[in-house]
């Protein structure tokens, strides 16, 4: 049996998250599986909303998505970049690794205020812990 051919999907910070969601469920219908290429913060953010739109659609349908993310190297235009891919599947329930029935809920209790949004790191030098 040959390896089966993976589409791979490079989006960028122009891309409309809705028609990439609907290739990604046409793709994980079809074949089961797919990969976005993104490079740049934009790109990997119109990556995200469009598998979470995916989600939605594949959701209907019993479908389960599951994404892998990872570093790649790419070549653009004679010059090395690194990006982020994003391997899409179908997941399918194991019977020793059942998908989780969980809630999550937020936490609204912190030590002391965030500061930048960030309330658990603190800058080299800061004599104050926001832990």
């Amino acid at each position: 049996m040959g390896k089966q051919k993976v589409v791979i999907m490079k989006v960028g910070s122009d891309s409309d998250p809705n028609k990439v969601a609907g290739a990604i469920a046409g793709f994980i219908r079809e074949n089961g599986t797919t990969m976005i290429r993104t490079i740049g913060a934009g790109a990997l953010n119109a990556a995200i909303k469009a598998i979470a739109i995916a989600t939605v659609f594949l959701k209907e349908g019993g479908i389960e998505l599951c994404a892998r993310p990872s570093f790649t190297d790419l070549d653009v235009e004679g010059q090395e970049r690194t990006g982020i891919s994003l391997i899409l599947e179908h997941r399918v329930e194991d019977p020793d690794h059942p998908i989780p029935n969980v809630e999550f809920v937020e936490k609204v209790e912190q030590a002391t205020p965030a500061r930048h949004g960030q309330p658990y790191f603190r800058r080299k030098g800061d004599k104050t812990a926001t832990a």
